[in-house]
């Protein structure tokens, strides 16, 4: 910390300095020593972090311990918003309503969530219906696939449920955004038959949980929620594939997923062949090189780390040219065409100039 401190400029402007934290350690004590130990070495700077399943630093991926990501701006203004709505949908509306309000050129939103408590999809439908523009990157924290508790935080603030944001505002800042999927449907397509939000009780009038047994097999159900993150369930939304894995399996044999899902909707089981998928993340980066990103901050699902294996690793080296951080998610956050997208995964990849 003292070295970064040494290289931040004293002069530039105020709300100019963002410090992100990507930590492996999911314990609140660890997370305040943390907080204190940045505060006290950069008082000015502003602050948000994430439990992760594995932060992303420079080309490595980092299994244990604390990545920090210090971004000096020279025009763009930084400022953070803090929700702790119970209701997902809500959390989204009060954050963008504090966007309106405080930022009115406010551009890019970096949003970090509690990964077992919020619906990711509500609370993006939360903030488009309030501020439809503003374009919504990041994902949900992890706890290193326990699925257990996951931790969210700003300088001050330390919340197991809620959600965090970075927002940048300034006319000169520029951005891209894009993302990696190449998971592939396989087989026919089933019906989702009984579904509140993103509670599936029944595919094809099965129960979901006895659906994916007679389909997986018992040893497979035997390993949810973990197993499902092999074999997703996709949809398409808005023109783009769309994954949605298990993340907890309830006792009345319904399946909680990352997403919603729609009665009546149409989903198949995917699969993802590492080499594929590293294939399809090379080809949506050459589209990139002409924008030349002085840093960039992916987010990709914990799912990618689980089944891609040794690849994972050479996914993020495509990036690792350019100053990369981020973290392994619970979920995924992506703006395009006017539209929020929640996605499970899948690597969203934000670039900044």
């Amino acid at each position: 910390l003292l070295s970064i401190k040494e290289k931040i400029n004293k002069e530039s402007p105020e709300n100019s300095t963002l410090v992100r934290v990507f930590t492996s350690h999911i314990d609140k004590d660890e997370i305040q020593s943390i907080q204190k130990e940045i505060t006290r070495v950069l008082p000015e700077a502003s602050i948000i972090g994430v439990s992760t399943a594995g932060a992303i630093a420079n080309g490595e991926i980092v299994e244990k311990g604390c990545v920090l990501s210090v971004t000096q701006f020279d025009k763009t203004r930084v400022k953070i918003a803090l929700s702790s709505e119970e209701d997902s949908f809500q959390r989204g509306v009060e954050i963008a309503r504090y966007v309106n309000s405080s930022s009115p050129e406010a551009k890019l939103l970096l949003s970090f969530t509690d990964g077992i408590f919020t619906n990711g999809e509500d609370f993006l439908k939360g903030i488009q219906s309030i501020d439809p523009d503003i374009t919504v990157t990041g994902g949900m924290a992890g706890d290193n696939l326990q699925f257990k508790k996951t931790y969210i935080f700003t300088d001050r603030e330390i919340l197991d449920r809620g959600a965090v944001c970075a927002i940048l505002e300034g006319e000169n800042l520029k951005y891209e955004t894009d993302y990696c999927f190449g998971w592939k449907p396989i087989g026919r397509a089933f019906t989702i038959t009984k579904v509140k939000d993103n509670r599936v009780y029944e595919i094809e009038n099965i129960p979901a949980l006895d659906f994916y047994a007679s389909y997986l097999g018992k040893e497979v159900v035997s390993f949810m929620p973990n197993m499902s993150l092999a074999f997703p369930l996709i949809i398409e939304k808005n023109g783009i594939p769309v994954a949605r894995a298990c993340i907890r399996v309830n006792k009345d044999r319904s399946l909680s997923f990352g997403g919603n899902f729609l009665q009546g909707e149409q989903v198949r089981f995917g699969i993802g062949l590492p080499p594929q998928v590293l294939e399809e993340c090379k080809d949506k980066l050459k589209r990139k090189n002409m924008f030349k990103p002085q840093s960039i901050f992916v987010f990709s699902c914990a799912a990618r780390k689980s089944i891609m294996s040794s690849y994972i690793k050479r996914e993020i080296n495509l990036l690792s040219q350019y100053p990369v951080a981020g973290f392994f998610t619970y979920g995924e956050f992506f703006s395009h065409s006017g539209k929020k997208e929640f996605l499970n995964q899948t690597a969203t990849i934000l670039f900044l100039s």
